[in-house]
């Protein structure tokens, strides 16, 4: 027997503030993820309409990448060169070739 819709709405909120509340998530990840919870894709896009999710356009590679995020949670935008000195500074530190 499936829960009534309130139920399932609830269900879809709930589980888009755990998965959002460590910052922004991509759309195709919360999709997925929501499916192996037994949450629809569109009881998801309802509760994200509900809930004030933030849309977010984001690029990786060459390809954009669509991003949910709740206000709070979300980093201030970085630049390409601030994004690019923060991926270096841990690639050296995982490598253990900081530079000075």
């Amino acid at each position: 027997m499936m829960p009534p819709a309130k139920n399932r709405l609830q269900q879809a909120e709930a589980f888009l503030r755990s998965q959002l509340q460590n910052g922004s998530v991509p759309v195709a990840e919360l999709v997925e993820e929501a499916a192996r919870e037994g949450i629809a894709r569109r009881t998801l896009y309802r509760a994200a309409t509900s809930l004030p999710v933030i849309r977010l356009p984001d690029a990786e590679g060459s390809r954009r990448v669509a991003r949910w995020a709740v206000p709070g949670a979300v980093a201030p935008r970085m630049s390409a060169p601030e994004r690019f000195k923060q991926w270096l500074a841990a690639a050296q530190a995982e490598l253990g070739t900081e530079q000075q």
